[in-house]
């Protein structure tokens, strides 16, 4: 049997909520420079023509997502750590 260590909830939280935050980053500025790129890209990878539903990247709408991402990341992380650590001490 091996030695399973147990996760710092608000660390795991943290690092993915900064994760996701870099990501969506990311994808808001390629969006907004290479918005024709993008939509193709986007609707290659989703399987889904996107163009019809297709908006212009905003100040608004970036601040918007990545504030919805990044708190639902965070609690994403902080309940798959808390889960994690819940399986472990009933292994032990």
């Amino acid at each position: 049997m091996g030695f399973a260590m147990k996760l710092n909830t608000i660390s795991f939280a943290t690092a993915a909520a900064i994760a996701t935050a870099v990501l969506f980053t990311l994808c808001a500025a390629f969006l907004a420079a290479f918005q024709e790129h993008a939509y193709l890209f986007f609707s290659f990878l989703f399987h889904v023509d996107i163009a019809p539903s297709a908006y212009s990247m905003s100040w608004s709408v970036y601040v918007g997502g990545l504030v919805v991402w990044v708190i639902g990341m965070w609690l994403a992380g902080a309940g798959f750590a808390g889960l994690y650590n819940a399986m472990i001490r009933q292994q032990s």
